[in-house]
C-alpha cells in the first residue's frame, strides 16, 4: 500500500505582469500556498510509522521559502526594472520563463 503525507507552506510574493494592458502591469502581491507531498510504500516507513518527519520537510523547503517569501518574481523579459530593484534592494529577484500557449 502507498501512503502519502502533505505539508502546506504559505508565503507572500510580489510580481507584475510584463506588458499587461491594465492594472496588473503594476506591482502587486499574492499569498501563495506550496503543497509538499511525500509518499512511500508502507514497508518503507520509519520506526515511528512515518513517511518523513515534518521537520525534515521544513529543512528541505526552508532554503526556497526564505528566498521567495516577501520577494519579487518577474518575467524574464522584465530585466530593466529587475536590475534596478536588485541594485536598490541588494537581493536576488526571481525571473520566470513564460511558455507560450498554442491553440490546438
Amino acid at each position: 500500500m502507498k501512503l502519502v503525507c502533505c505539508k502546506v507552506f504559505t508565503f507572500d510574493m510580489a510580481h507584475r505582469l510584463y506588458n499587461h494592458e491594465s492594472k496588473c502591469l503594476n506591482f502587486h502581491g499574492h499569498t501563495y500556498h506550496l503543497e509538499v507531498y511525500c509518499r512511500a510504500k508502507d514497508d518503507c516507513l520509519d520506526d515511528l510509522g512515518r513517511i518523513m518527519d515534518f521537520s525534515e520537510i521544513d529543512a528541505i523547503t526552508k532554503k526556497y521559502l526564505e528566498k521567495w517569501d516577501h520577494n519579487i518574481c518577474l518575467n524574464e523579459k522584465d530585466t530593466e526594472i529587475g536590475k534596478l530593484i536588485e541594485k536598490e534592494q541588494k537581493n536576488k529577484l526571481f525571473f520566470f520563463l513564460v511558455i507560450q500557449q498554442r491553440k490546438i
